[in-house]
C-alpha cells in the first residue's frame, strides 16, 4: 500500500508521512506542491526533508496539470541520486523528452511509471517500468498485457491494445477526474460511492460520453455490466 502524505506544507507533509509509517503502509507518494508554487530547489528541499523523516520508500509525483510548477528532469534526477529511498517517479507531464532524460540518466533501480494512460506505450518504450493507471480499474488486464507486450519486444501489439484503450481514457477525462471514473465503476457493478466535495456527481452530458465509451469497451475485471 502506497500512501499519498504530502500537501504543500513540508512540516505537515512530515507529520502525515510519520503518522502513515506507524500504520504500516508499504511507501509515500509524494506529489509536488499546489498554489505555492515552489521553485526547483524549494521542491528538491521539500522531498528530500519528507524522505529523510521516515524510513519508507518514497515515490515522487509530477503532475503539472494539477500544480503549478513541473518538477523538472534536473530536479527528480537529482533527488534521485542523492536521497536514497527516492525510488522513484510517477511521471504526468506528459513530456516525452523530460520523461527520457529521466530514465535515460536515473541510477540504477529508480524507476519511472507513467502517470497518464495515454502516455505508457510512449514510457515503456524509452526503457519505463509501468503506470499508475486510472483506466486499470476497468481493464486492468488489457494495461498489463500492454506492458507485458512491451517486456517482450511485441510493440505491434501493445500499439493495437493501446489504441484500443484510447476511446475509454479520453472518456475517464471528459470532466475532472476521478468523477467519470467512480461514475463508470457504480456502471459496471462496483459500489464506490460518490465523489467528495468540492467533486459532485457527473453531469448529464459528460455521463453520454462515459456511456458510450462503455458501451464500446470490454470490461475485463470480474463484475457483472449493469443494463
Amino acid at each position: 500500500m502506497i500512501a499519498g502524505t504530502t500537501n504543500y506544507n513540508t512540516s505537515e507533509s512530515i507529520e502525515m508521512s510519520r503518522e502513515a509509517a506507524r500504520l504500516g503502509v508499504d511507501a509515500i507518494l509524494g506529489t509536488v506542491p499546489y498554489y505555492n508554487n515552489p521553485p526547483q530547489e524549494g521542491l528538491f528541499q521539500h522531498f528530500s526533508a519528507i524522505a529523510r523523516a521516515v524510513d519508507l520508500p518514497m515515490i515522487l509525483y509530477n503532475v503539472p496539470s494539477r500544480s503549478p510548477r513541473n518538477m523538472e528532469s534536473s530536479t527528480t534526477l537529482r533527488l534521485a541520486r542523492e536521497v536514497s529511498n527516492i525510488v522513484g517517479v510517477k511521471e504526468a507531464s506528459g513530456n516525452s523528452k523530460q520523461i527520457g532524460e529521466i530514465i535515460r540518466d536515473a541510477p540504477d533501480g529508480f524507476h519511472v511509471w507513467s502517470g497518464n494512460d495515454s502516455d505508457t506505450l510512449m514510457l515503456m518504450a524509452m526503457g519505463g517500468y509501468g503506470v499508475v493507471s486510472v483506466a486499470a480499474h476497468l481493464v486492468g488486464r488489457q494495461v498489463s498485457e500492454l506492458i507485458a507486450a512491451c517486456l517482450a519486444g511485441d510493440l505491434a501489439k501493445a500499439a493495437s491494445l493501446h489504441h484500443q484503450m484510447m476511446p475509454l481514457v479520453d472518456a475517464l477525462f471528459v470532466t475532472s477526474s476521478p468523477i467519470p471514473l467512480k461514475y463508470a465503476m457504480a456502471r459496471v457493478g462496483m459500489s464506490v460511492g460518490n465523489p467528495r466535495l468540492p467533486l459532485v456527481p457527473i453531469d448529464p452530458k459528460s455521463q453520454a460520453v462515459m456511456d458510450a465509451a462503455l458501451a464500446r469497451t470490454r470490461i475485463d475485471l470480474p463484475v457483472p455490466v449493469l443494463a
